[in-house]
């Protein structure tokens, strides 16, 4: 009977590693997030396997957050993550650039074994990574521009509706404040992460008013490209309503 095939595993990475990885602008960081010795068997095998088919914009590792507590804590601070639901989101896989994490993804629990397991696996972290980092390509430094910051005018209010799950609900905001924040603010939820124009987390579609909001950041047009504009849609973090609008998540 042949030996069965051993596969690659993503490497152990410490701080000084991811800071060294980080310098690499042209690749993320695909890795298992695990808290010391609670991994989830395959998960390690499936990152290593997603890398290996994305090399010029991935790498693979494992880290093992309690080693890595201030970029935890960052991510937290920046995406408004609970504590509780990251810790217990783990064994996770997550996505780190420029020595900074910026996307976390839970794996689903599998049950079967052997090679469908495995392979199941590999599906949810390729479907993860391409979706967050594969296809994102950051801005090389020297062409980057300044996101406008806009004067919010609290003396006048604009209608805006939003339709989540099903769920329909009539908003005042001010005019030219923040799309997501000024929803959220407002007791409605809306999925967001990152709150930097780099994922696709917050995107939304606009059903009415699309002249109603503020041009498409540069951070837009990479995430959604010109057809996903075509179509309606937009990052709520990087929109600012002028007058009314009705969006659907």
């Amino acid at each position: 009977m042949p030996a069965a095939k051993r596969r690659k595993v993503a490497p152990d990475l410490g701080p000084a590693d991811v800071q060294r990885l980080g310098k690499d602008e042209e690749r993320a960081g695909v890795v298992e997030l695990h808290w010391r010795d609670r991994v989830l068997p395959g998960l390690a095998e499936a990152v290593a396997e997603v890398a290996d088919r994305y090399p010029e914009a991935l790498w693979a590792g494992r880290l093992d957050v309690s080693l890595f507590p201030k970029m935890v804590r960052e991510f937290l601070e920046r995406t408004g993550m609970p504590e509780t639901d990251f810790y217990g989101a783990l064994p996770a896989v997550g996505l780190v650039r420029g020595g900074e994490l910026y996307q976390v993804a839970a794996i689903r629990p599998l049950f079967q074994r052997g090679e469908a397991r495995l392979r199941s696996l590999a599906q949810q972290v390729d479907a993860f990574a391409y979706k967050m980092a594969v296809t994102y390509r950051p801005r090389p430094k020297a062409q980057e521009t300044t996101v406008p910051r806009y004067q919010v005018n609290r003396e006048k209010q604009v209608a805006v509706r939003v339709t989540r799950g099903g769920a329909t609900r009539d908003l005042e905001l001010y005019e030219l404040e923040n799309l997501l924040d000024g929803v959220l603010e407002r007791g409605m939820e809306l999925d967001y992460s990152c709150k930097q124009g780099k994922c696709d987390t917050c995107k939304v579609r606009v059903l009415k008013g699309a002249e109603n909001l503020t041009e498409p950041s540069e951070g837009e047009r990479q995430v959604l490209g010109e057809e996903g504009l075509a179509e309606g849609y937009r990052l709520s973090c990087q929109a600012h309503v002028k007058g009314p609008v009705e969006i659907v998540q």
